[in-house]
């Protein structure tokens, strides 16, 4: 659900960078690695929110372990 959610969030606004970090989480909980990288890479790109950056930075570091 949270999936389609975040979808459905991204469909309206395609530069909401939360939502990408949020897909990444549900898509790292489902052991979908290359998706949630990219998702949590886009939300980088999105942002210039430091602590979401942060937290973007530290979820690709512990997928690339």
């Amino acid at each position: 659900m949270a999936i389609a959610d975040c979808n459905k969030a991204i469909e309206l606004y395609p530069n909401y960078a939360k939502a990408y970090y949020e897909r990444g989480i549900a898509y790292k909980e489902l052991g979908k690695k290359s998706e949630a990288i990219a998702d949590f890479e886009k939300c980088i790109a999105l942002t210039d929110n430091p602590q979401l950056i942060e937290m973007a930075r530290q979820q690709i570091e512990e997928l690339s372990e």
